[in-house]
């Protein structure tokens, strides 16, 4: 009998199995939300260099200290990163306002000093209240910090992956986590039946079936399960399990090879 026909005598797709998937794919799908939560919460919002510090008190509206505070790019628009080492008031006159007087002020024509935003930055929230961006000003120099968040973020999926994956493969699953049911204590997360005879735990791969053919309903054929049955069903599975394997072993045949290449690519 072969070990699949061993697992239909159980139950097959039975309602432990639902609960088991379903219970799984709760924490699963919530991995792409945070694969592709950088797309939202690290957009980045139109963006200016903040008015110098003496023209917080002005009097003058934010479209008047933009103007005098931010020059345009050349598509008309305010620059982001950079700013006038001085209020130009005389733009105020070009715009129908009488110029301030004050020091600062240039000649039309004349080229004027930029410095980058050392008062901050101000945002455009009209779209989007808050992001990283904005809270983190990863902005003008600051950008690139974006990216390698995110890259280290990837980075640390891929060493996850490996190391708890070999981890999960060495260790199995902790047989000990439990949820409660009507009443009654059942192990949704039962380690791996095939896992534990492959790995010289016959007893308990036989508990562990016996279980979910109860939970399934089927009380006389789990009954009837028992390690001479176990081990004839697991007998070719355990006579391939010779020696170790390593990583280069997924790239020993041409089909292994092109299954891990393929994988990885989508991955």
């Amino acid at each position: 009998m072969p070990f699949g026909d061993l697992l239909e005598q159980a139950g097959g797709t039975g309602r432990f199995q639902i609960v088991h998937v379903t219970l799984l794919c709760l924490p699963v799908l919530m991995l792409p939300s945070h694969n592709l939560l950088q797309n939202f919460v690290a957009a980045v919002p139109p963006h200016f260099c903040s008015a110098h510090t003496n023209l917080s008190q002005s009097q003058l509206s934010p479209e008047e200290t933009l103007l005098v505070t931010v020059p345009l790019d050349q598509k008309g628009k305010p620059e982001r990163c950079q700013r006038y080492v001085a209020p130009q008031w005389y733009l105020l006159n070009k715009n129908g306002t009488s110029s301030s007087g004050e020091e600062g002020d240039t000649k039309d024509g004349l080229d004027v000093d930029l410095q980058g935003c050392t008062d901050g930055w101000s945002y455009n929230k009209a779209e989007m209240s808050s992001t990283i961006i904005s809270e983190w000003h990863l902005v003008c120099d600051q950008h690139s910090l974006n990216q390698m968040g995110q890259t280290i973020y990837m980075g640390g999926v891929l060493v996850g992956s490996l190391v708890f994956g070999s981890l999960s493969d060495s260790c199995g699953v902790d047989p000990h986590s439990c949820a409660n049911c009507d009443g009654d204590n059942h192990k949704w997360f039962l380690e791996s039946s095939r896992w534990l005879a492959l790995n010289n735990k016959p007893e308990q791969a036989i508990k562990n079936l016996k279980s979910v053919a109860k939970f399934n309903g089927r009380h006389e054929e789990g009954d009837k399960i028992d390690i001479d049955m176990l081990q004839k069903s697991m007998k070719k599975e355990l006579s391939s399990v010779k020696g170790s394997y390593s990583v280069l072993d997924l790239f020993r045949t041409p089909t292994m090879r092109n299954m891990t290449v393929c994988l990885s690519a989508v991955w």
